[in-house]
This record gives structure tokens, sequence and C-alpha cells, in this order.
């Protein structure tokens, strides 16, 4: 299956694992109308709006939140220590992230995307809050 990655106005096909980190680093790389790097990512094999999967980064910060259809996850040894402010729309203001849901490294938010486009399912690679 090929999934999609979606950010800002643009978007790129994850055609499998050897193409994650790639789109990942390219959308995380860029200066965003807010003036910084932080950007949300969609990844999805269908429509954005039915994503399920979606990634925080700034890679400047090093620093990532992830959200699996909105319950977040976190890896257990990253201590809440800065909010993350992404460009979410390019439309609106960009959003602040509080520290306590920042709590994944961007090369764990790339291994939770790698393993979601291997199986389709929640990655397992970090702990997921209460549902």
């Amino acid at each position: 299956m090929t999934y999609t990655a979606w950010w800002d106005l643009d978007q790129a096909p994850i055609a499998g694992v050897g193409d994650v980190r790639m789109v990942i680093e390219d959308a995380a790389d860029g200066v965003y109308p807010h003036g910084g790097q932080g950007i949300s990512i969609r990844i999805g094999g269908g429509e954005e709006t039915d994503a399920p999967l979606r990634i925080d980064i700034d890679a400047a910060v090093g620093r990532a939140a992830v959200s699996w259809r909105g319950v977040p996850g976190i890896e257990p040894a990253v201590e809440p220590i800065q909010t993350l402010t992404v460009g979410d729309d390019p439309y609106e203001a960009p959003v602040t992230i509080p520290a306590e849901l920042a709590r994944v490294t961007p090369a764990r938010a790339i291994q939770a995307v790698e393993e979601y486009v291997r199986t389709g399912e929640r990655p397992t690679c970090l702990e997921w809050k209460s549902e």
C-alpha cells in the first residue's frame, strides 16, 4: 500500500519504509510562514482528513509529538522540557504543542512512521496515553 504524508501545502507519497526518513526530514527541514521549522505532518493511506498518524516535529529543537487518531504517544525516557510551535495550517496561526506531549525524539517519530508504513497499525515503539 502507498501512504501519503501531508504538511503545509505539500504532500509526498510513501511507497515503503525506505521513503519515510527522506519524506519526514524533507518536511522538517523547511522554514514555514510562522518563521520556524516546526511543522505538523499527517500520514495515512486515504484522505488527509482520515490520516491516523500525526507528527508535530521541530528538528531544530530536537523534539516531536506523535498522536494516533488523537491519542498522544510518548517516548518514556524523554522528559517534557519544551513546548513546540508548529505550522498546522498555512492560513492560520501556528499551534503550540505542550511540553507534556512533545516527548518524542525526531528519530523515534521516524521509527513510528516506519512501523506504521510496514504494518498499517498503530506503532508499538511508543507508549500511548489512555484513550
